[in-house]
């Protein structure tokens, strides 16, 4: 199963395979060349499980409440990459401009605000920078009744926005 599909620097196209019978970690990067025309051509990409992307939203909406009551410009969360790239639509720095960016989550209605307990509202700021960054991850996965150590690719997600001041009628 092809699972993305890359440009290198000399504008050569690369896929991620993931492999069948084997684990997302064994996945590797095959030139175009080495692929059949069938499977580029009937590539699509991955569905996401509902469940992830009920957590990401859940863990993003977090991050967010958070950033609100604190002072720093930033926060890092852990995303796995197909859920990034799908929630996003793309593997690379993007500025979220509108709050229209994030209809593939599922967020309640007014999740970009905080209202103060001390009268002072904040929401957050657009744009946003979101940087994202692979890492490895060591998981341990169950294999004939042992564990082993699996090395996979874990995205790691900095959201740089800034809260603003707000009254509820700016809402």
């Amino acid at each position: 199963m092809v699972v993305k599909q890359f440009e290198t620097a000399k504008f050569d196209c690369e896929y991620l395979v993931k492999w069948r019978d084997f684990h997302a970690c064994d996945a590797t990067w095959e030139p175009e060349n080495h692929l059949p025309p069938q499977i580029i051509d009937n590539h699509v990409p991955a569905q996401i499980p509902h469940h992830k992307i009920r957590h990401i939203s859940e863990t993003f909406e977090k991050h967010i409440r958070t950033r609100l009551r604190r002072k720093s410009s930033k926060f890092v969360m852990n995303c796995d990459l197909d859920v990034f790239r799908y929630m996003f639509d793309t593997d690379d720095t993007t500025l979220i401009c509108t709050l229209n960016d994030f209809k593939k989550f599922e967020l309640p209605e007014h999740w970009f605000y905080e209202l103060g307990h001390d009268g002072f509202d904040k929401k957050i700021r657009f744009p946003m920078k979101i940087t994202a960054r692979v890492q490895m991850s060591k998981t341990y996965v169950k294999i004939n009744g042992k564990l082993e150590l699996k090395i996979t690719p874990l995205e790691r997600v900095m959201v740089f926005c800034c809260p603003e001041a707000c009254s509820f009628s700016d809402i």
